[in-house]
């Protein structure tokens, strides 16, 4: 981190530049789209003018290509992985991945690990529980902490996946033989397994057990919670979370910085208004480094990230909205809303962005995607259409004393129709877990551990409620 932020930013513009040029040339669908939207590459020459550059995403440009066409030289040749995430339509996506992604990958698992959780220092058991397959995050996370364990962290790594049983067991008979353990998976199922281990007598806080999380985001009570668990309440070096995709890797990671900017705006309602705008909650607050991802926000409030890669991407609207700030930005935001300023710390100068999520149709469940499609499937059955119209929202819900997370189904009733009561719902929960399992590989895994806790619980709502009143388009998913 000695190359100043400024130097950065500089460095950051050139690189989008410079990647824009080499793509409009090297990348055959990328030249074909620029052509297609009327954009002459040589008139590109500075970042304003790369701003009037239509942004890609899934429906305008990746879907529109054969997949060697979307990488460099429409070759394989600089991809070495591929990893898998699902579209709105829950079809999963193949995402071609080479060095540079293992790289950046490595710089910030580096920073996280060595500044948040001092493994540089401590014998640490890194128990990597997010899923282990074609995702992005366990693979992701596995081989940055393979490099690291070669750069002097002090680190052994052990791969159990989503299950809890094995992560218990580690726990339990492993990792008393560490200075400390670094638990890393999906939010809802860390808080599980440390539940778990509660009840079954593990002394969490003797382990000294820090938490890293991906995968979906979350509010500070329920950080207060899992410190709770952990014998860490209030401390800010307990915990971190990175904002990745498996279409554009790691974009930006909680800091300690970020993380008390964040839980000042908690108790601060001018602070939390200014970084809320049209919100209902807080935003995610996360800082990143300006030299691995030119990141930028459209008129719309979406965040839009050049990424070089073996599918290198410009301008790729990745359907989260957000707002950046310049870290001068928030340090007066802070200052007009009357805290003082923080001391600084490694990540001082970095910009943040304040992540308010997806605006889309899926809702997310224990960090991966549910999505209407695959509740549909089961109401268009026979013995279903009899009693429903086919309509309903689908929730997450939070229970406020135990932070579980729960699927919530609210379907509706056909008018006049007849109403079965318990028979009904409980018909209606097999038949939606069952095409969940049929058509979402995620959440079929989920299942296998899981078991019923994985299963929405069915309300049937009445024709015409307000949840199904009638606007120009159905809300299939809504927010708690």
């Amino acid at each position: 981190m000695s190359v100043s932020i400024d130097n950065r930013q500089r460095a950051s513009m050139s690189f989008a530049l410079e990647m824009f040029q080499q793509a409009a040339v090297r990348v055959p669908a990328y030249g074909d789209f620029l052509a297609k939207n009327g954009v002459k590459p040589g008139q590109i020459a500075t970042t304003q003018d790369l701003a009037q550059v239509p942004p890609v995403d899934k429906d305008n440009y990746l879907t529109q290509y054969p997949v060697n066409e979307l990488l460099w030289d429409g070759s394989f040749d600089l991809a070495s992985a591929i990893s898998t995430s699902s579209g709105s339509s829950g079809v999963p996506f193949f995402w071609f991945r080479g060095e540079q992604s293992t790289e950046d990958s490595i710089v910030y698992h580096d920073r996280i690990l060595t500044h948040s959780f001092k493994t540089r220092e401590k014998a640490t058991l890194c128990i990597v529980s997010f899923a282990m397959g074609s995702w992005i995050a366990g693979t992701y996370t596995y081989s940055a902490l393979m490099a690291l364990a070669d750069m002097g962290h002090r680190i052994v790594t052990v791969t159990p996946g989503i299950n809890c049983s094995e992560v218990l067991d580690i726990l339990d008979r492993l990792a008393p033989r560490f200075e400390q353990v670094l638990l890393m998976g999906y939010p809802p199922f860390v808080k599980d397994v440390l539940d778990k281990a509660e009840t079954e007598g593990i002394d969490l806080a003797r382990l000294d057990v820090k938490l890293l999380f991906a995968g979906e985001g979350f509010t500070e009570n329920w950080r207060d919670y899992v410190c709770a668990k952990i014998g860490k309440v209030g401390d800010i070096y307990a915990t971190a979370a990175i904002y990745g995709t498996a279409d554009a890797g790691a974009m930006g990671y909680e800091t300690p910085r970020s993380i008390q900017t964040r839980r000042l705006a908690g108790r601060n309602a001018k602070l939390a208004d200014s970084l809320c705008l049209d919100s209902p909650t807080l935003p995610t607050l996360v800082q990143y480094d300006p030299a691995l991802r030119y990141t930028q926000t459209d008129r719309d409030g979406f965040l839009l990230f050049t990424v070089n890669n073996a599918m290198p991407l410009i301008r790729y609207r990745i359907k989260d909205k957000g707002r950046l700030f310049s870290s001068q930005d928030m340090g007066r935001l802070l200052q007009d809303c009357g805290e003082k300023a923080l001391p600084r710390n490694p990540y001082t100068d970095y910009p943040f962005i304040a992540l308010y999520g997806r605006d889309d149709i899926s809702t997310t469940f224990y960090g991966l995607n549910i999505y209407p499609e695959n509740i549909r499937a089961a109401l268009e059955c026979v013995e279903l259409c009899e009693y429903t119209t086919g309509k309903f929202v689908l929730t997450t819900v939070l229970d406020d004393t135990t932070q579980d997370q729960e699927l919530d189904l609210c379907v509706e009733l056909k008018a006049g129709g007849l109403r079965c009561g318990d028979d009904l719902s409980k018909l209606i929960c097999e038949r939606v877990t069952d095409s969940l399992r049929r058509h979402n590989k995620e959440y079929n895994r989920l299942y296998e551990e899981m078991g019923a806790c994985a299963t929405p619980t069915v309300r049937l709502g009445e024709y015409g409620a307000k949840e199904f009143t009638i606007g120009v388009k159905h809300r299939w998913t809504a927010r708690q």
